[in-house]
């Protein structure tokens, strides 16, 4: 129980290191046991272990002389306890950080919103103070020419038009940009194209050449087997007259018996 601290063991992996420990002990006490059934026994026998060591500290105020058993117990609640106090330090931890993260992102919000107000106060003070010069400029002059448009209103049509140039400007970049990788990769697939062709035929042309040096060391070994064959017919033949000649022999110089 010590060795695999399945009470220590990440969310998932618990029941898994329970039922090793419990393969382990039904092999030493030769009983079959669940994970189930050690995990509670586990849980009674250090629940029991509590309680009768807070009734004697409450009787003789000093820790009781444990035996093996109980030191085990002991060794087994200080590790548990401990187990939970790193559990409980690292989740504070993962919460701290979450929110130190959430703070930072407050705060970068909070700047992002501050920094697009100015520059709109920015915006419109200098819209104002340029029609204001306008205004001034004109006030004696009213009666040969027309009032200009304010200014506030030409600097968001420019700034409209700029704004818009960019963008097709932007754009036709873009449109530029992918015929060019379109260029290219139908460049890339030409020139695979052209590869594998070019392996293919030459992979034909290997194989062709070895069907035709295939087909003629056939050739060439049939011819060999029939020459063999005819010459097997010779001596076979050759052998033969020679038979028949020597019985001739034979029979010529046989003498003749005759009854007289």
């Amino acid at each position: 129980m010590l060795s695999l601290e399945p009470y220590a063991a990440e969310h998932g992996f618990k029941k898994q290191r329970y039922h090793q420990v419990a393969d382990n002990l039904s092999e030493h006490l030769k009983v079959k046991l669940l994970d189930r059934t050690v995990k509670d026994r586990l849980e009674l026998l250090l629940v029991e272990f509590k309680l009768d060591d807070q009734s004697y500290r409450k009787k003789s105020g000093v820790s009781e002389q444990y035996t093996e058993h109980k030191r085990l117990l002991q060794d087994l609640s200080d590790r548990i306890r401990d187990v939970e106090e790193e559990k409980k330090k690292k989740n504070k931890k993962k919460k701290d950080k979450a929110a130190a993260l959430q703070t930072q992102g407050e705060i970068l919000r909070d700047q992002a919103v501050k920094r697009r107000s100015e520059r709109d106060n920015a915006a419109t003070g200098e819209a104002e103070s340029d029609e204001g010069a306008e205004d001034c400029s004109d006030t004696g002059d009213t009666s040969r020419r027309a009032p200009p448009p304010a200014q506030g209103t030409t600097k968001p049509i420019a700034n409209s038009a700029g704004i818009m140039g960019a963008f097709m400007e932007f754009q036709s970049q873009n449109r530029d940009d992918n015929k060019q990788f379109q260029r290219k990769q139908l460049e890339l697939l030409e020139s695979k194209s052209s590869a594998e062709a070019s392996k293919w035929e030459q992979e034909f042309s290997f194989k062709k050449k070895q069907q035709m040096i295939d087909q003629t060391r056939w050739k060439d070994e049939l011819q060999l087997r029939r020459e063999e064959m005819q010459l097997r017919r010779d001596e076979l033949q050759l052998l033969r007259d020679q038979f028949e000649t020597q019985q001739r022999v034979r029979g010529v110089a046989q003498p003749e018996f005759r009854l007289e």
